[in-house]
């Protein structure tokens, strides 16, 4: 989070990283307890205890995976003339209707990502591109063989509510 742009709900995302790093203790502390011989229900009663911070972990592990996510490497940015190349053809790519978009999200930075394929002469091959599609803004980070590839070398998806904080969740 300290990486990231400053935003007024990192104070709650640090206290869902500890309320997390609490209930990950209590889970190993649950398991680690041995469980009484004499009781026909330890088994049980270990469940009941373990769930609810199972529960916690369940509904809030994406979030997690979410902010761990922004500190993975991105693709070093295309020399000069290949840069000139693939901005070329994308540009006329978008310009003839080649260029069919499979995702866009915004980086960290406040940038539009885009993944497309680029399709010339039959052949598709994925971009990466930065800012408006089709506008003279429009960068082309990278080219690759597969979506799989341009995601893990695209910067990644900013988690939701750090460039816009006041909009509410789960509206359109």
């Amino acid at each position: 989070m300290d990486a990231m742009p400053p935003a007024r709900h990192h104070a709650a995302w640090r206290e869902l990283t500890d309320d997390m790093a609490h209930a990950a203790d209590q889970i190993h502390r649950i398991r680690s307890t041995p469980a009484g011989q004499n009781e026909p229900d330890a088994s049980r009663v270990r469940h009941l205890q373990l769930w609810p911070y199972v529960l916690a972990w369940a509904e809030r592990s994406f979030i997690i995976g979410d902010l761990a996510g922004q500190h993975r490497p991105v693709a070093p940015p295309l020399s000069g003339e290949e840069l000139h190349l693939w901005q070329g053809r994308a540009q006329a790519a978008w310009e003839r209707g080649d260029l069919d978009t499979t995702d866009v999200w915004y980086s960290a930075s406040n940038e539009l990502i885009t993944l497309a394929y680029l399709v010339e002469q039959g052949e598709q091959t994925v971009v990466v591109l930065a800012g408006e599609l089709g506008s003279e803004q429009m960068r082309v980070l990278g080219h690759y063989d597969s979506v799989n590839k341009a995601v893990e070398a695209a910067p990644p998806a900013v988690p939701a509510g750090v460039l816009h904080p006041d909009i509410a969740p789960f509206t359109h």
